[in-house]
């Protein structure tokens, strides 16, 4: 069976937390992680084969305990489950059962579609974003493949995710195409929220402050932890602003 590897047993759904330039919690991201025989977590093989409803068997537990506060959710989506069938479904199902959170679709762009597959992506994405999902494109990087990758999305793009993996440098003499200030200048002429991932050290969080990037996410900043802790181990407060803060 083409999912019995992928779906074994122990597959679990952990968050990890971003934040504001303030340093408080606007939202937690989903990461789906497979224990291995020595008790460690991996990230699992072939996420694309997942189908939704496969997805949404593996967040029904961790969903039935969420805080209370308007931050988001982020689910990391492929191409072929947004244009499943059952997307629609699928994010009427999140979005009822996460409320008051709201849901982020995080979408790596591996792919530039033909341009009839391009018109039904973007009218799926923009159908989500009627019913109050947003669309962040997740690990943009630092060479022109990547914005070749993107620009047909740009119209739907409410965020954009940059990973410190592709920027940083041990050679100051390596040359990016495309560099943090780069998309830092694209993302404030669009009205695109702007995310720093992957903030793994102080000087990462510095370059953060230093380009004014609003958002960040990282092991610096949190770790990923299991959905029920988000509850247990950190009360949060609404703020009046979703992408505010809480406490």
């Amino acid at each position: 069976m083409r999912f019995k590897k992928i779906l074994a047993p122990g597959l679990r759904y952990f968050v990890q937390p971003q934040v504001n330039d303030a340093n408080r919690v606007v939202g937690y991201e989903c990461l789906l992680r497979q224990k291995r025989a020595d008790g460690q977590w991996e990230v699992p093989h072939q996420l694309e084969t997942l189908t939704l409803p496969h997805i949404q068997t593996l967040l029904a537990v961790p969903f039935q305990k969420l805080p209370e506060a308007p931050i988001f959710l982020a689910i990391d989506l492929f191409y072929t489950q947004i244009m499943s069938p059952d997307f629609p479904d699928f994010v009427n199902w999140v979005m009822q059962r996460i409320a008051p959170l709201y849901l982020v679709i995080e979408y790596r762009s591996e792919r530039i579609p033909n341009r009839l597959q391009q018109y039904r992506f973007l009218q799926k994405i923009r159908a989500a974003q009627d019913e109050g999902a947003r669309f962040a494109i997740d690990n943009v990087g630092s060479d022109l493949s990547a914005l070749k990758q993107i620009e047909w999305l740009l119209p739907v793009v409410d965020e954009l995710k940059c990973s410190m993996a592709a920027f940083r440098k041990d050679d100051p003499s390596i040359w990016l195409d495309l560099n943090l200030a780069f998309w830092n200048k694209l993302a404030k002429e669009r009205q695109i929220d702007l995310v720093l991932t992957g903030v793994e050290t102080e000087e990462d969080a510095a370059l953060a402050r230093q380009l004014k990037i609003q958002f960040r996410q990282g092991n610096l900043v949190g770790q990923p932890i299991e959905m029920r802790r988000i509850v247990s181990d950190r009360p949060v407060h609404a703020s009046a602003d979703a992408r505010d803060h809480i406490d």
